[in-house]
């Protein structure tokens, strides 16, 4: 063995240590990236429970919405009804229903 190997073999072992510090930052990061996707999903997932939790009250107040339109509808039928026993009518006083 001539005196330059030791020092060839310290070279080496150096670059190896440098490899494995880098795979080893390199895995951090790549375990750091994959938390975040994590949370945005989560996120991402709750936001989309939050969106079909609104669509589905935006349904029952349309439905409720209907509803209550229908009984003015008939509301007015019935004043209208008793108004017209009396002679009178309500149809020029209650505009848009």
């Amino acid at each position: 063995m001539n005196a330059s190997q030791p020092d060839r073999l310290d070279r080496i072992e150096q670059m190896l240590e440098r490899l494995v510090n880098i795979q080893d930052n390199q895995q951090r990061s790549i375990e750091s990236v994959l938390k975040v996707q994590e949370k945005q999903q989560a996120a991402f997932d709750r936001l989309t429970e939050g969106q079909l939790g609104l669509q589905a009250q935006m349904g029952v107040l349309s439905e409720a919405m209907l509803e209550t339109r229908e009984e003015a509808k008939q509301l007015k039928r019935a004043v209208d009804y008793l108004l017209s026993r009396d002679g009178e009518t309500g149809q020029a006083n209650s505009p848009g229903i």
